[in-house]
């Protein structure tokens, strides 16, 4: 009999067992990662919340255009009145939401990448949760800040004469043609005949439709974060349980294979020459 014949695994096999079994924590994390990126979806996961984050920037210009009063407002220095001032409105204040969401958003993915790349950070993270986000909560309002303080600063400058006569042209048609004014008056006439609770309502709506859809996306977020660390977490228990019993085979595997190679009486008489190797030479 050979050692081959008590072995039941090839030499590819073999290298895979023991492999496994050097693997050190850092690699089974790694691993375990891997399998949970194939196994949730997280990419649709982070369309979902973008697309409701994003989504409230056109809602927050459309309750601007919506909700505010029939007054003059001002673009590219130019005065634009009725559905002018109101397209006006609308288009700055869905300017400012996208700036502030892409500022946020660059915000938190350099965070995410310096929690990556520092173990202070990380390990910060993990053991002051709350502090943590405290952290985090106050460098968005800090951001929020410096976009709001960004918007001033660009509506005071003044604007290329070319942009201000563009301005000027979108606000005439707006209010001169004759089909979004047939449209704009058949809109008046149905608010006009309905109930003013509904109407409260669909305003009320429509006022808080933004947040709504950042919350939303918030959420979203949330659930998908922790659908993810349940499944990493699975993961990472279950390859640390198979590193395990793999090790402790291969340990009854070698005591096996031991016991059978001990049967051969020569294989005894050489291991006990282990036992005294200089018996004889000192004497």
């Amino acid at each position: 009999m050979t050692i081959s014949a008590v072995t039941p695994y090839n030499n590819k096999k073999r290298k895979n067992v023991d492999a496994l079994i050097n693997m050190s924590d850092k690699d089974i994390q790694t691993l375990a990662y891997i399998r949970t990126q194939k196994n949730v979806n997280m990419k649709k996961n982070r369309k979902v919340s973008n697309l409701l984050f994003y989504s409230a920037a056109p809602a927050a210009g459309l309750a601007a255009a919506t909700l505010c009063e029939n007054r003059p407002s001002k673009i590219f220095n130019a005065t634009l009145t009725g559905l002018g001032a109101r397209a006006s409105r609308g288009l700055k204040t869905t300017a400012l939401w996208v700036a502030t969401l892409g500022a946020l958003d660059l915000m938190s993915y350099a965070y995410s990448k310096l929690r990556q790349k520092s173990k202070t950070v990380n390990d910060f993270n993990r053991q002051h949760p709350f502090l943590s986000f405290g952290t985090v909560f106050a460098l968005g309002l800090g951001v929020i800040s410096l976009v709001k303080k960004g918007a001033s600063g660009l509506g005071k400058l003044k604007a290329p004469n070319f942009m201000k006569k563009a301005a000027e042209k979108a606000g005439e048609f707006l209010n001169n043609n004759k089909t979004i004014t047939r449209a704009k008056n058949a809109l008046i006439s149905i608010k006009d005949k309905t109930h003013p609770s509904i109407k409260d309502i669909t305003e009320t709506g429509l006022y808080y439709l933004p947040c709504g859809l950042l919350l939303g996306g918030l959420f979203n977020s949330v659930r998908g974060s922790n659908k993810v660390a349940r499944e990493f977490s699975n993961n990472y228990l279950e390859l640390k349980n198979k590193q395990s019993k793999v090790a402790q085979s291969r340990v009854l595997e070698l005591s096996l294979q031991n016991d059978f190679l001990m049967q051969d009486p020569k294989n005894r008489e050489s291991v006990e020459l282990l036992e005294e190797p200089l018996e004889g030479i000192l004497d």
